[in-house]
């Protein structure tokens, strides 16, 4: 929720519009990557492809967390910027 209340509006629609294919980029490894995963293992554990969706779905959180985590990341090393400078 923290992140929501944070977002610029302004500036993500102006992030969309000039680096959009790295957006879609970022965020289509994410998926992709949870997907791989289930294909994996839904090849050794013999699970039904019904089955197999729903564990995608709920990994799905987890890709909101990795953009968190990214972003909180991004600020740590802004604020050490910042802190060197000053």
């Amino acid at each position: 929720m923290a992140i929501g209340v944070r977002l610029d509006l302004p500036v993500f629609i102006v992030t969309l519009e000039n680096s959009f294919p790295f957006v879609v980029a970022i965020v289509s490894a994410l998926l992709i990557g949870k997907f791989l995963a289930v294909l994996s293992v839904r090849g050794g554990f013999g699970y039904h492809w019904s089955s197999s969706m729903a564990m995608w779905s709920l990994s799905l959180p987890q890709v909101a967390a990795t953009l968190a985590s990214a972003i909180a990341a991004y600020d740590a090393v802004n604020l050490q910027q910042f802190l060197d400078q000053g």
